[in-house]
């Protein structure tokens, strides 16, 4: 259990628990987890980045106003915290997008950057971002407004995410910008990974059968089939090709329970699979 999913049930549960309470109610919110047994391990760790406090003699937890306010992103560091990426490609499951950001904590001169930072765009009057591509050799992209912070999109693992932060963190520093963030605090904003059901689909039916429940599905305007989980962690794009394309989840963890979801429900409507 990351640190993430104990703020999603000490919210829950109301902003404050004991850890037997909290793994109780986390068996009820995670049933095909076991991850609950990890509680207590993760609640010290949250005290210390001033997300939760230990009520004074008592065994009860609350959730303080950082841990309240906290952005239900994971950290870069719990992305592959439970399940990896080897684990992800044996799923079937192929990454083609890990989106991650960062703050900087101080404003910057874009059009200043862009005259010192080779391979780099910015067009204000299209898009308030200075673009900056920091590898021939792979999709990575930089997105850096004034605000200072940095998004890292077109990542296919969770060590290119990193090459890139480190790549742009390297540049600013070149040019006299001083930066006092580390690779642990990127937060991982969305994981993108394709998957192939290998059959086609009849999205009509499929619709009909869901009963429009959690689902978008209008051919006429788009022909993929929205799917939306019951976690709330992805959202699955049906196509009647077969293929899928999972976006949303924060952890590799996340991104399979959505694909696992998505197959039950299929099977349960009565859709027939050769694996």
């Amino acid at each position: 259990m990351s640190q993430e999913d104990v703020r999603q049930v000490l919210l829950e549960a109301g902003g404050q628990a004991t850890v037997s309470e909290l793994s109780e109610l986390a068996k009820n919110m995670f049933p095909d987890r076991t991850l609950h047994n990890y509680v207590s391990e993760r609640l010290p760790a949250m005290e210390k980045k001033g997300l939760v406090k230990h009520i004074d003699d008592t065994s009860e937890w609350k959730l303080t106003d950082k841990g309240h306010e906290a952005s239900a992103n994971y950290p870069i560091t719990e992305v592959d915290s439970v399940v990896d990426e080897k684990a992800v490609s044996e799923e079937g499951l192929s990454l083609s997008n890990l989106v991650g950001s960062v703050h900087i904590d101080r404003n910057l001169d874009l059009s200043t950057l862009s005259d010192n930072l080779e391979h780099s765009q910015y067009h204000p009057e299209t898009s308030p971002n200075l673009i900056y591509r920091p590898f021939n050799s792979n999709s990575v992209c930089v997105l850096i407004p004034s605000s200072g912070r940095i998004s890292i999109v077109g990542s296919k693992s969770k060590s290119q995410l990193i090459d890139g932060f480190e790549k742009i963190v390297h540049e600013l520093t070149s040019n006299e910008i001083e930066i006092d963030v580390s690779a642990d605090e990127i937060l991982i904003q969305n994981i993108v990974a394709n998957y192939d059901f290998e059959r086609e689909f009849d999205l009509s039916a499929i619709a009909l059968e869901f009963g429009f429940e959690n689902i978008e599905y209008n051919p006429e305007q788009f022909p993929g089939l929205i799917y939306r989980s019951n976690d709330a962690y992805s959202t699955v794009l049906l196509l009647t090709s077969g293929k899928a394309v999972i976006t949303g989840a924060s952890t590799y963890l996340q991104l399979i329970q959505s694909k696992d979801e998505i197959y039950k429900k299929l099977k349960g409507i009565g859709v027939e699979f050769d694996k």
